[in-house]
């Protein structure tokens, strides 16, 4: 017998040993000069400000999943991981780290911050990373990459140089998403909406005639920020809103100010909000800016970077925003051109760094042209070059970049990549170099200065594929493993990182970086909430690896990682991960108790028992399956199908059917093919599961006495051909069905488990009779029958409950076993309660307020409730009946 493995599985020390060892081994590097087919993935870069929150934990465990399955698929299975440097965040910690020591910010030069931010980098900034072990994720570890390293200054530089030298690269206007708090333009992700109570403010905008006087006319404009009215420059109506067809090409009196601007037409106006004229701000709304581009109408700005109201805004100048508003909305009243206030509810997006309100700015800023560029893309998708996983996902993205605008690429920031753009002090000239110039291309002075702005983190981001390869020199790496296999990623980044990526390998290698894009799933709180620890809505994945371990938590995910758009989800779902280990564990330790220590034959064990030719089958289709949903992207049913199995046809059926078998020392033939059996479905089903819980699959391979070598570079189990499937498919389900027709039969009767009782089975034909005879040692040992009665005929037995399966019908004969007047009325009393149960579950579903307010999950719950409710109420009162029956 091999050694008994310990009576309780301990995740931490089984996860702890075997990480370290695959580590020591060498296990996750891929070997560039393998002729393996290679398959590659690369990591969508945590930021080095993060901790595993519960969307790392899914997408990496998925990926780990695809990865270790590649790997014993016999592929040269690359997992390429990295950090991003994560620009503002990244900047707004150094920024609190260096404030805690009392250096600030504005003290100090750009050079000191910046060395600050290295040290910061260096101590804080592999937190995840270590997490991302402790997950057990597989990656090569020697091919680290950070996305402000040197390698990927290369790359970056040289990118933006091929841009510019092309055109693609231009300075620019444009209303950008402006922190002013961190004084920088920020990306759309980078931008947080809060769901808001506010005010519809309705001004008056006096029309003047032709010689500039105010006449007793004017227009009413509805807007949430009046404060924003010192920048108008115009009115806009809908050409087709006849309610101001007498006004159109008309002059107005900006309030409060006194500019003269037009009443303009434009189709992008609707007539159904407020009161269909709306002001056109045009430096501070994105909408605004189209229409005056259309109309050549000039922005004002009237904000500096701080928000705080500038020289444009006349006596407000010096004002917050806030202040600003109040003090309009008072003088308006004074003037009495604020016509009436209204409740309004809408949206206000927010840095999602330091949650202040994000302002729509007229700035000037450094811009990719997107158009040429979304072309190559588009084209790409819809040559099936790349494809996603959800399909619904491909309309979305060729929505975004069929309407994509330019790419606004330049920060306010010093931590990132500087944009490597030089200016000559002396002639002006512009100079544009991977490396650092020394002297000016035109005059050959050496007083240049580098352009103050940083790259948009999502540029580095871009050439994540190709960098990491080590573009823009093409070595043996890239070669061989580009471009990679599959992207696992989130739907909120597709625009930002995705199709940019994309992008980045049509263009400089000629070659789309990956060929699948799976988005996996939106992990919501249990209220449908996004989860986030900022709102308190989220869950710390590690405190549950700490606790049951990072196996658990993976199995976890997978059972979540569907391809719906989002999922919710609640901590207690750890507890499918949790208490399915502990099964594993303790359906090992039960095999390995009753196996001999040096047993042979197990790889090429042939079945011939009926049970061992079922189980070894079922091992067959699980293995399609699995494969299946791999290649399907169906990690939710594949991690489904291998917990069924485990758990109900090997456990449940399989170990309880060959026991007896087991403990046979007179019978060496069945003891040892009941060995070889479950050895070697035991071993197919932990190479199956292993990309998802690779330590505890690892710990119990290494145990298993007919195995050699690390799980993690064993073979993929494949489809063995066997014996007679069909007749033994059609024997265990009729057998398995009597067995738990005889379990439900006791439960109902409230049969003590164990107090044996007689049965009766009637077989519809000698076909089932024959079946019920081979197994009638099954029946008796797991339904625990006293006595087993077998006719091919007989009258209905007196004081007995039956059960009809598909080729038998089956007796339980209760006389002697309970007394049937107590029975009579224990069965009373619990249809009482059903009863009442039913009847406080119905008055919910039938009450107006529950139905409409109540979150659709709690609705389903009940209904499910009730449904069961009547299930048990029909068997219960069928079961009173027969009592009755039987009394009387």
């Amino acid at each position: 017998m091999p050694e008994i493995i310990p009576e309780r599985y301990d995740p931490q020390e089984v996860e702890q040993k075997w990480y370290s060892m695959w580590l020591a081994e060498g296990l996750f590097h891929a070997d560039v000069k393998s002729t393996k087919k290679p398959y590659t993935i690369l990591i969508p870069p945590p930021n080095i400000t993060g901790a595993l929150h519960m969307g790392h934990a899914l997408v990496n465990s998925i990926q780990d999943f695809l990865i270790r399955r590649a790997r014993m698929l016999g592929y040269e299975a690359l997992w390429i991981p990295g950090i991003d440097h994560a620009g503002i965040a990244t900047e707004n910690k150094v920024e609190q780290y260096l404030a805690s020591m009392g250096i600030f910010r504005d003290k100090i030069t750009r050079e000191r911050f910046i060395k600050s931010a290295w040290e910061w980098k260096d101590r804080y900034g592999g937190v995840i990373i270590k997490q991302l072990k402790r997950l057990g994720c597989s990656c090569d570890w020697d091919r680290m990459a950070f996305t402000l390293d040197e390698k990927r200054q290369k790359a970056v530089n040289t990118a933006f140089l091929r841009y510019y030298n092309e055109g693609l690269i231009y300075r620019g206007k444009y209303i950008v998403n402006w922190c002013p708090r961190c004084r920088t333009t920020i990306s759309d992700l980078e931008v947080e909406y809060d769901e808001r109570d506010a005010k519809l403010y309705y001004i008056s905008y006096p029309l003047i005639d032709d010689k500039g006087n105010k006449t007793q006319k004017s227009i009413v404009v509805a807007t949430t920020r009046p404060e924003t009215m010192l920048g108008d420059m115009a009115v806009a109506v809908n050409p087709l809103d006849k309610r101001y067809s007498d006004v159109k090409g008309a002059f107005l009196e900006l309030p409060l100010v006194g500019r003269r601007i037009p009443v303009i037409t434009d189709d992008a106006v609707e007539m159904e909000f407020g009161t269909g004229a709306v002001k056109i701000t045009p430096a501070h709304d994105p909408d605004d800016y189209e229409i005056a581009l259309r109309h050549n109408i000039e922005p004002l700005v009237i904000m500096d970077e701080g928000a705080m109201i500038n020289g444009n805004g006349g006596v407000y100048e010096g004002l917050t925003r806030e202040e600003a508003r109040k003090k309009i909305v008072e003088d308006l009243e004074k003037e009495g051109l604020l016509v009436k206030v209204e409740d309004y509810h809408h949206s206000v997006g927010r840095c999602c760094r330091c949650q202040t309100d994000i302002e729509p700015y007229l700035s000037e800023q450094w811009f990719i042209k997107m158009e040429p560029l979304a072309k190559l893309v588009i084209d790409a998708i819809n040559k099936g070059k790349v494809r996603f996983v959800p399909d619904r996902w491909t309309r979305i993205c060729l929505s975004w970049l069929e309407n994509a605008r330019d790419w606004c690429i330049s920060r306010q920031l010093w931590w990132g990549h500087r944009i490597p753009i030089w200016y000559c002090d002396e002639c002006g000239e512009v100079i544009v170099s991977v490396e650092k110039p020394t002297r000016c291309t035109k005059c050959e002075s050496s007083k240049l200065h580098q352009d103050e702005d940083v790259l948009d983190t999502w540029f580095s981001s871009a050439l994540w594929p190709i960098s990491t390869m080590g573009w823009p020199d093409v070595g043996d790496d890239f070669e061989k493993f580009y471009p990679t296999d599959v992207l696992v990623t989130a739907s909120d980044i597709i625009y930002l990182w995705v199709a940019r990526m994309i992008v980045s390998g049509l263009k400089f290698v000629g070659e789309v970086p990956f060929h699948t894009v799976y988005i996996n799933t939106t992990i919501q709180d249990e209220e449908g909430r996004r989860m986030s620890r900022t709102h308190g809505t989220g869950i710390d994945p590690m405190e549950f690896i700490e606790s049951i371990g990072a196996d658990a938590v993976r199995f976890t995910m997978a059972t979540i990682a569907t391809q719906t758009q989002s999922i919710r989800f609640s901590a207690d779902k750890f507890d499918i991960g949790k208490y399915f280990t502990n099964k594993i564990w303790n359906a090992a330790r039960f095999l390995l108790m009753n196996v001999d220590e040096n047993i042979t034959g197990v790889n090429d064990f042939t079945p011939e028992r009926v049970e061992d030719i079922w189980i070894m089958d079922g091992l067959n289709g699980l293995i399609e399956e699995v494969n299946r949903g791999y290649e399907e992207y169906r990690f939710n049913d594949l991690a489904g199908r291998l917990y069924d199995f485990f758990w109900h046809s090997y456990c449940d059926w399989y170990l309880e059917l060959i026991k007896n078998r087991f403990y046979r020392p007179e019978n060496e033939d069945e003891r040892l093919s009941a060995q070889r059996c479950a050895l070697y479905v035991m071993d197919g089903w932990l190479r199956l599961m292993h990309p998802i819980m690779p330590h505890i699959t690892e710990e119990i391979y290494s145990r298993l006495p007919h195995t050699s070598g690390y799980i993690i570079l064993a073979q993929w189990p494949e489809v063995k051909e066997i014996g007679d499937v069909i007749s033994a498919r059609e024997e265990l389900e009729f057998i398995t069905e009597v067995i738990r027709s005889i379990r439900n039969l006791r439960t109902e009767i409230n049969v003590p488990p164990s107090k044996e009782v007689d049965v009766l089975i009637i077989p519809e034909g000698d076909k089932y009779r024959e079946m019920t005879e081979r197994n009638a040692e099954h029946i008796t040992t797991l339904a625990k029958v006293a006595d087993l009665d077998i006719k091919m005929s007989a009258s209905k037995p007196k004081m007995a409950i039956s059960s009809v399966v598909a080729g038998a019908s089956v007796y339980l004969l209760f006389e002697g076993i309970v007394d049937a007047d107590k029975e009579l009325k224990r069965l009373t009393r619990t249809y009482k309660k059903l009863e009442e149960e039913k009847r406080k579950l119905t008055l919910k579903l039938e009450n107006e307020n529950f139905m409409t307010k109540a979150p659709k999950n709690v609705i389903d719950d009940v209904v499910r409730h009730l449904e069961e409710v009547d299930r048990k109420m029909l068997r219960i009162g069928e079961h009173i009946n027969k009592l009755r029956g039987e009394n009387n």
